[in-house]
């Protein structure tokens, strides 16, 4: 089986070269996308703006959760190190 150079976009109804789609995972057959980079920028935009509020509050719960990871494993560095000075 040969690859081809171009594919149809499902969303913008053109074809266009394979270099225009990103991977895919789940597309098994070429491993591309089905919509071209363009349309798959501009349904993300729409997404991001659509859910703008959540996706910040998510952002910021991230954050927090990795911050308070960061703390707690430095505490733990702290005190194993003074555990280890004493003995």
């Amino acid at each position: 089986m040969t690859t081809p150079t171009q594919k149809f976009c499902n969303r913008c109804q053109t074809i266009k070269n394979i270099s225009e789609y990103r991977p895919s995972k789940t597309n098994k057959k070429f491993g591309l996308h089905s919509y071209c980079n363009d349309c798959m920028k501009a349904a993300n935009k729409k997404y991001y703006e659509a859910n703008k509020a959540a996706i910040l509050e998510k952002a910021k719960q991230k954050t927090k959760e990795y911050k308070a990871k960061q703390t707690d494993q430095k505490h733990t560095e702290q005190t194993d190190h003074k555990t280890n000075a004493l003995s």
